[in-house]
């Protein structure tokens, strides 16, 4: 994780930013901290850096600093997030949204920002693809009344920015041109974070590069999306939540209330599957909704299996992939899909307690 941290990610913050004394000072004061990451001890985030989430972030590493836990003895779902924290304190990026001065470095933009220019064929292939939809009357209807799952307001957490970003968006033009919702709300990362999630700047910036698109099929898909924005129909939100380690069985009680009111909330990621699950080992067999009837609404996760933890997989799928490739779960070749309507399973029980409980 350090060695990964240091090699693939501060060294291009270094390269592809214009730091300020201060912040290269603080980045590199993080840096020789990962370096000894076996023998540097966690510590609290910096009482001064301007971010809002600092009650958070001392409950969340609460018991790793009274562990005295290191960079590498901590749970690797804390100290990933917090290391992309510690980044943002240390450029400023708090301070500068409190208003105390200073420019708000996004240090990742540059490659997020590539990551949707160098898709530029796969992007203008699947605007026509929209445009043909469109034109074709929309989607069909699901078959066998799916669609009562789909009432508006929709949620979707995004995941990284770039081409699956404009995935994102493809998605949600579908469905509220279908009828299938009348408002999408983007769930963003309230600051940048494993390098390429996205945050609302990064949405509002890709619909307005798509919309000077000289191609046809994507520039009309732009100047819609900023219709869109425009109109309410499409919403952005950013929240800390989705920027820090917490099982969302944790989640505040705000943003359980504002989810609540959703009809269908679509998770995406790894690392937002990890924590729907708790970062915990499941047998890979558990039913995903046995795990999930905590979600304050019906739930929808995409994942590309990255790590070994997973559920919702019969014994003999995953007995089949692992003799076709034994490294099915951390390959990336291999995903699900897993559905969760927690009311239905609470009445099914009779009632259940609001976190799961697991053997590991």
């Amino acid at each position: 994780m350090s060695h990964r941290l240091r090699t693939d990610i501060l060294s291009r913050v270094y390269r592809e930013n214009d730091l300020s004394a201060a912040a290269l000072a603080g980045v590199t004061a993080l840096d020789a901290e990962l370096e000894a990451a076996a023998t540097t001890r966690l510590s609290p985030l910096p009482a001064d850096d301007g971010g809002a989430d600092g009650a958070a972030w001392a409950a969340i590493l609460a018991p790793h600093l009274a562990a005295g836990a290191t960079w590498l003895s901590a749970p690797w779902v804390v100290t990933e997030f917090y290391a992309y924290r510690r980044l943002l304190g240390a450029l400023g990026w708090f301070r500068a949204r409190a208003g105390d001065g200073g420019e708000r470095l996004d240090p990742f933009v540059v490659q997020k920002e590539l990551g949707l220019r160098s898709a530029a064929a796969r992007v203008d292939a699947l605007a026509a693809m929209v445009a043909a939809t469109r034109a074709g009357g929309g989607p069909p209807p699901t078959p066998g009344g799916g669609v009562r799952h789909l009432p508006p307001p929709l949620h979707l957490v995004v995941d990284n920015a770039g081409f699956e970003l404009f995935s994102d968006l493809c998605l949600a033009d579908i469905l509220l041109a279908g009828g299938w919702a009348s408002t999408v709300v983007l769930q963003c990362k309230s600051h940048p974070t494993f390098v390429s999630d996205a945050c609302a700047k990064d949405v509002t910036w890709a619909v307005g590069e798509l919309g000077r698109s000289p191609v046809a099929a994507t520039a009309e898909l732009g100047r819609r999306w900023e219709g869109l924005l425009a109109s309410g129909r499409l919403v952005l939100v950013e929240n800390d939540f989705w920027v820090q380690p917490s099982a969302f069985w944790e989640m505040g009680a705000a943003l359980r209330a504002e989810l609540g009111g959703a009809s269908l909330v679509i998770v995406k990621g790894d690392a937002n599957y990890r924590r729907l699950l708790g970062d915990r080992q499941w047998a890979f067999d558990t039913p995903f909704a046995d795990v999930t009837a905590y979600f304050p609404c019906p739930v929808l996760a995409l994942r590309t299996l990255k790590a070994e933890l997973a559920v919702g997989i019969p014994p003999a799928a995953a007995a089949a992939a692992a003799a076709a490739d034994p490294t099915w779960l951390v390959s990336g070749a291999y995903g699900v899909v897993h559905f969760c309507h927690p009311a239905e399973v609470l009445a099914a029980r009779g009632g259940a307690p609001a976190a799961p409980a697991a053997s590991g």
